[in-house]
């Protein structure tokens, strides 16, 4: 191989991005420029603060959370080499949603998980039911897809809609789960063992 001489191959020292998010502590935060270039993070150390290193320059900064989906967008983040800028988002009011698993069968309330998704905005939510099978969670407004499962029981119903719209939602949100039917085995079947 060739050597060359004379070429400056020293790295630029890189500047941070700090993204503080009040009351998020699993948020996934992203730095991007107008080429796509650009890095993430979520591990914070912190609760609630993101550190992004990057290459001087100007970006635009974004956070999402699985619970909330995206939380904020801010464009013409400009970070120098060696330095800090600050980035603050605030996540989304959330509002409470109360609601149950119905079925003739004890099995099919106590541990059902439920599960609200709202495609729009990326925001999938799990909850587990207690002993009686009710339920309950915060999200932010959304209109939500809600279905329920549970090993051993089935949905009765295909997944329903849940409007979210700036008050607590305490009505629409049951679903109901009936036991798996279990056939015996028949000689038959046995002798094919």
């Amino acid at each position: 191989g060739a050597t060359l001489s004379s070429q400056d191959l020293t790295l630029s020292t890189p500047g941070t991005i700090r993204v503080t998010i009040s009351g998020v502590s699993e948020a996934f935060v992203n730095a991007f420029d107008s080429s796509g270039r650009g890095n993430g993070t979520a591990a914070n150390p912190t609760t609630g603060v993101y550190d992004i290193s990057v290459p001087s320059g100007t970006y635009t900064v974004t956070a999402q959370n699985p619970q909330y989906g995206p939380i904020g967008s801010k464009s013409g983040v400009a970070v120098a080499g060696g330095g800090t800028t600050n980035v603050s988002f605030s996540p989304p009011t959330v509002y409470s949603v109360l609601g149950s698993v119905q079925s003739s069968s004890a099995l099919c309330k106590n541990g059902a998980a439920v599960f609200f998704t709202d495609a729009t905005n990326g925001r999938k939510i799990v909850a587990t039911t207690d002993s009686v099978g009710s339920y309950s969670f915060s999200v932010p407004n959304g209109n939500y897809r809600l279905s329920a499962s549970k090993p051993g029981c089935i949905d009765t119903a295909a997944p329903s809609s849940l409007l979210v719209n700036g008050a607590d939602v305490s009505s629409g949100g049951n679903r109901t789960l009936a036991p798996t039917p279990r056939f015996p085995a028949t000689s038959r079947s046995r002798e094919a063992m």
